[in-house]
């Protein structure tokens, strides 16, 4: 297929965490070629990554016909360095984006459109959703198990790789904006106001309290039990019971908060309008505003480690964070390698810059959250076979410190 490559204002920041947990971004680039002047209209409303280096982002050309737009979809396999334009079959805007692994992947947004693709994105095809209702989130727990929500209270389910698509009884016509899945049984979505929870994979969905009658436009949950939701006025909710109840945090902003995302059960990102980031790492006790470098509107943001991480917003903007830590310790945070990544056989972790792992253990997990892998770390160097226990699929590798607490949570995808 046809590819275009696009070097659009890829802002890459530098975010320096000091002990009293100060941040500071700088940047470190800013490119543009001669198609910025269409980037300008792009209005790119979700990003995924499933390593370090190879991502997704997705959404619409504003310079489109009413009222769908033109899809926009864009790859990058250098870590944001540049981005390749991949051509989409229909001209209608996208609102979501997900891989399960660097082949399969679906992309979801308004008239009920759904796209698949199962060799990265070379080519796309359009699935029947039988439905015209803006489809705003997708999330697959495997490459064949997926859920999409929308508009209307409309949620979509696949147990064949987004070939054909069911109705579920969501008992809502409020609009639903965001789904996640914390295992093939437990799922949540989010949206006018609600909140809906399902412990038997969507066959029944049972409205929970979400304490709030903002619009919620993004859900997270890092762990089974612990999860979060933001949304308008700087709603930020959290259940630390398995969204049995919801607590409202108290938010540095007021304004709109569109996605949120957790690397660990205590710290992460949520973004907004105005260039707004805000960052918690006691669990949403304190969040603090962390200046972007932009004003634009951001309504994506994605994390695949504790230290590396991506945005999206409107006039095209796609930033980029690297984070490390100056905390006086002998430990960095950022300093452990895994490759090669994306994987079929083997991968290697690498901990040189490590003066001491005494107590520390390596754990993998797969989407499900499901351990599947653990051993303790005797030497700076591991080389992992991922035969038989590692099917294709993303799954985290964690390095946890001798007080059980996951210092660092890595992204990986095997082929």
């Amino acid at each position: 297929m046809k590819y275009r490559t696009l070097l659009l204002i890829i802002v890459i920041f530098t975010l320096t965490v000091t002990k009293a947990n100060s941040q500071v971004w700088n940047s470190q680039a800013d490119n543009v070629d001669n198609l910025n002047a269409q980037q300008y209209t792009y209005q790119l409303k979700s990003v995924f990554f499933i390593s370090q280096t190879e991502g997704w982002t997705v959404g619409y050309d504003s310079q489109g016909s009413l009222p769908y737009y033109n899809s926009v979809i864009l790859k990058t396999t250098d870590g944001g360095i540049t981005w390749n334009s991949q051509t989409s079959p229909v001209n209608i805007g996208l609102t979501s984006v997900f891989f399960s692994d660097s082949s399969n992947g679906w992309a979801v947004g308004y008239n009920g459109i759904i796209l698949r693709t199962t060799d990265g994105g070379e080519t796309w095809e359009v699935s029947n959703s039988n439905t015209g209702q803006t489809l705003n989130s997708i999330y697959f727990l495997n490459s064949s198990i997926g859920y999409i929500v929308g508009t209307g209270g409309k949620i979509l389910s696949t147990t064949d790789g987004g070939i054909t698509w069911s109705v579920q009884n969501s008992n809502t016509f409020s609009g639903l904006n965001s789904v996640f899945f914390t295992s093939l049984q437990n799922g949540y979505t989010v949206g006018e106001g609600v909140i809906l929870s399902t412990s038997d994979g969507g066959l029944s969905w049972i409205s929970q309290n979400s304490t709030t009658t903002n619009v919620l436009y993004s859900t997270n949950f890092p762990s089974a039990q612990i999860g979060y939701a933001v949304g308008m006025f700087g709603t930020i909710l959290k259940t630390t019971d398995g969204g049995n109840t919801w607590v409202n945090q108290v938010s540095p902003v007021s304004g709109f908060l569109y996605s949120v995302d957790f690397v660990s059960t205590t710290e992460g990102w949520a973004t907004g309008g105005n260039g707004v980031i805000i960052h918690t790492t006691d669990g949403g006790t304190t969040w603090s505003n962390v200046t972007s470098g932009t004003s634009s509107w951001l309504y994506s943001i994605d994390f695949v480690s504790d230290n590396l991480g991506w945005v999206v917003g409107n006039t095209g903007v796609i930033n980029s964070t690297l984070v490390t830590s100056n905390v006086e310790s002998d430990l960095y945070l950022n300093s452990v390698k895994i490759y090669p990544n994306p994987s079929k056989e083997y991968i290697i972790i690498d901990f040189d810059n490590y003066a001491s792992l005494n107590g520390y253990k390596l754990v993998i997990k797969n989407s499900l959250g499901q351990e599947m892998y653990q051993r303790e770390i005797m030497q700076k160097s591991l080389q992992i076979g991922l035969t038989p226990w590692a099917a294709s699929g993303i799954y985290f590798v964690q390095l946890i410190d001798s007080l059980n607490n996951t210092v660092q949570s890595t992204r990986i995808v095997i082929e």
